[in-house]
């Protein structure tokens, strides 16, 4: 394999070879593959990480045309920007996902409930009636008994999602 200094690469890139590529990737693989896989990425997902990466620095220079850039360097800092988008990506997935469960885990919590309690939810959450309302509705004597059975469902679905999704109760 024929070695080639910083002024060649870069002399390289920006004629256009596409050879360099091959000497690139054979001498900087190893090395953004250990990152990579350091940093928490799959081995299997570090080949596509390192060709994109590589093919966007070969890209950005040979547009820029320059010829005072440490490819290395410029190559190294393109990968750990790349491994901080990513990173920054899966985090935002994994706060949507979350995001979503526990409306999921509510809802499944209110089905354990008894029919009464269910019922209680549904017309104050959902339909939006009023304490006197749910009074009328439910034939409780007077509003202030329907605010108390209500909350009363309140806490007890409140209690339940909190042991389902393991929320320390202070």
């Amino acid at each position: 394999m024929k070695r080639y200094s910083k002024r060649e690469i870069l002399s390289e890139i920006t004629n256009g070879n596409e050879e360099i590529l091959v000497y690139l990737s054979r001498k900087y693989f190893s090395v953004a593959r250990r990152v990579l896989r350091i940093r928490g990425f799959r081995d299997e997902r570090t080949p596509e990480i390192f060709s994109e990466v590589l093919a966007s620095a070969y890209s950005n220079l040979q547009n820029l045309k320059v010829d005072h850039i440490d490819f290395e360097k410029y190559f190294l800092d393109s990968l750990n920007e790349e491994i901080k988008s990513r990173k920054e990506e899966r985090k935002k997935n994994v706060m949507r996902d979350l995001a979503n469960q526990p409306a999921e885990v509510a809802s499944q919590c209110v089905s354990i409930m008894d029919e009464q309690a269910q019922k209680l939810l549904y017309a104050r959450v959902s339909e939006k009636l009023s304490y006197e309302k749910i009074a009328e509705k439910f034939q409780f004597s007077n509003a202030v008994i329907a605010q108390y059975e209500v909350n009363k469902a309140f806490n007890q679905v409140e209690g339940i999602v909190k042991l389902r999704m393991n929320i320390s109760q202070n």
